[in-house]
């Protein structure tokens, strides 16, 4: 109780804002478009398990293709929903069965609606749901705990991270003037009161016009906080001092987007321009590595050690017509490397009918053999008809 207080004082007495400091120098990530060929990366070379979990094909948790939704892994299970922030958050336990909804759409108390965002609080073990000026609380069963109204400072917040046991971050904007938004990060207890403001506006940078806002990123990865403006040539981490500092920089051998283009807010021309010259679509701290998304216009990915410096690029596979790392683990399909969590594990969603259909066109090479504490690939194989639900690729990372 004396803590919380403190902190509510803190935030009362002290300057309620923050700059960059220029304290370190940055990792920097240098790649050239030569390194973007595509070479060939087997899946053993940075993993030594794959196996497969069968989501059940349950009336009340439907899900449509697979590249349009988000999966994390939560205790006992998975959460599953839309990546466009519409329908149901559905919960599947560890052997794929459904669970439950978490709570349900609509306008009513307990009910989301329209875009929202999605995360999971470990240290409530509840799940958050960031509507608007508010974060929805649910237990892990569905069901709705509270609403949280946010102090968002007069500003529209944009995504949420959880810091630690005590405060929640949020991005956000305001207008400064025409297409230009002051940006940065909100902290607030998980009552919602604000604690501190983070003013990280940069002109340089197009994260602070127009919808392209909505593009940057606050995450943490263990005990680490991260803030990354779109376009991800940089990225901040927050020190000790409570000072966010220059941690990354990535040197691409692409062409700069002038920055007029983000003032006018005109994404096709934006696309456009980002396409002909190359751009990085994302780029995140994951431990002591980092993948990076990008397109020249060939897509590309690259996983960075950031110790050594060691990168490896792996790309689209023409035979199976999907980005990833070639499976020699298994005989199955390319794995792409989206990210993986503090235990090195990264998950994948394959539509069933994409499954069959690559079996069908004799792709799969299944060993029948177990590389994992799941299905193997055989069995997935034996049991999956093209109507059931997409399939769940479980992968241990050790690179």
């Amino acid at each position: 109780m004396k803590k919380s207080i403190s902190l509510v004082l803190m935030a009362l007495i002290l300057p309620c804002f923050a700059v960059i400091a220029q304290e370190t120098d940055p990792i920097t990530i240098k790649f050239k478009k030569s390194d973007l060929e595509g070479n060939e990366v087997l899946l053993s070379a940075v993993a030594d398990e794959i196996s497969y979990i069968k989501l059940e094909t349950h009336p009340d948790a439907l899900i449509g293709s697979a590249s349009r939704y988000h999966v994390k892994q939560i205790p006992h299970g998975y959460m599953i929903w839309n990546a466009r922030g519409s329908g149901n958050i559905m919960m599947f336990n560890s052997e794929g069965k459904f669970k439950a909804l978490v709570g349900s759409e609509g306008k009513g108390p307990g009910e989301y609606y329209g875009v929202y965002k999605v995360l999971y609080d470990k240290y409530l073990d509840n799940i958050l749901v960031l509507l608007s000026k508010k974060v929805l609380r649910y237990n892990m069963d569905g069901k709705f705990v509270s609403s949280v109204d946010i102090d968002t400072n007069d500003s529209r917040i944009e995504k949420i991270c959880v810091k630690d046991d005590q405060t929640w971050l949020f991005t956000y904007k305001k207008p400064l003037r025409e297409s230009l938004f002051e940006v940065g990060v909100l902290a607030t207890n998980k009552k919602g009161q604000l604690i501190k403001k983070y003013d990280l506006t940069d002109e340089k940078s197009p994260g602070c016009y127009s919808f392209f806002t909505q593009m940057n990123y606050v995450y943490q990865r263990g005990n680490d906080t991260y803030f990354i403006p779109y376009d991800y040539y940089k990225t901040y981490r927050l020190n000790k001092d409570d000072q966010w500092v220059p941690y990354l920089r990535i040197d691409a051998p692409f062409k700069k987007t002038p920055i007029n283009l983000f003032k006018g807010g005109d994404m096709m021309k934006v696309n456009e321009v980002q396409r002909e010259n190359g751009l990085i679509l994302s780029a995140f701290v994951y431990g002591d590595h980092m993948i990076i998304h990008g397109a020249t216009p060939r897509v590309f990915d690259i996983l960075v050690d950031l110790e050594s410096d060691e990168k490896m690029h792996y790309s689209y596979d023409m035979d199976f017509k999907k980005f990833g790392l070639t499976n020699d683990l298994d005989g199955g399909m390319p794995f792409f490397l989206r990210g993986f969590d503090s235990e090195g594990i990264s998950l994948e969603m394959i539509d069933a009918v994409k499954i069959l259909d690559y079996s069908e066109n004799g792709l799969l090479k299944p060993d029948g053999k177990n590389h994992g504490k799941y299905m193997n690939l055989a069995e997935v194989l034996e049991s999956t008809k093209p109507e059931d639900n997409p399939i769940l690729v479980v992968v241990h990372i050790i690179y």
